[in-house]
């Protein structure tokens, strides 16, 4: 920002030796360009792992909630991490685990990296499809802190 309040002086003084028989020489402004904005790299689900046969029911003691829906299934991609969804289960890279979708809600739990099982670890959050995209926001304290909140890409 200091050469924002320096460069209106820079100028003036090379206009100003337009009178005293220097040649001022008009140069192009040009501003910095705009920071760039997080993009999506759908390619970081181009090597998902492959998933393991998630559970077909879920196991005594689980939270409540059923499988993921189809609309929710598949893999997603939020810049470099891509989150892989199917029945019981998630992946997203960084940890692997369950899951139950009770409504909006959607109970991530049994987290590897966490090290935390049950009745530990569960983190709530709140998800919503529009077209290709998810969102997840955090509805309750995840204590595995998992990083998964924003706006996810669909990877077809």
């Amino acid at each position: 920002m200091r050469l924002r309040t320096i460069y209106p002086l820079a100028l003036v003084v090379v206009l100003g030796l337009g009178g005293c028989g220097g040649q001022a020489i008009p140069t192009a402004q040009s501003s910095p360009p705009p920071s760039p904005l997080p993009t999506v790299s759908t390619s970081a689900c181009a090597s998902a792992p492959a998933s393991t046969s998630p559970p077909a029911t879920p196991a005594p003691g689980w939270p409540t909630g059923g499988p993921v829906p189809a609309d929710l299934a598949g893999n997603w991609a939020l810049r470099d991490v891509c989150l892989t969804l199917t029945g019981y289960t998630y992946d997203f890279g960084a940890g692997s685990g369950n899951v139950v979708v009770n409504g909006a809600e959607i109970d991530f739990f049994n987290g590897v990296v966490c090290g935390k099982t049950l009745p530990d670890g569960v983190g709530r959050w709140k998800w919503a499809v529009n077209g290709n995209m998810l969102t997840l926001s955090l509805l309750a304290g995840d204590p595995c802190r998992r990083g998964i909140a924003g706006t996810w890409t669909k990877f077809a």
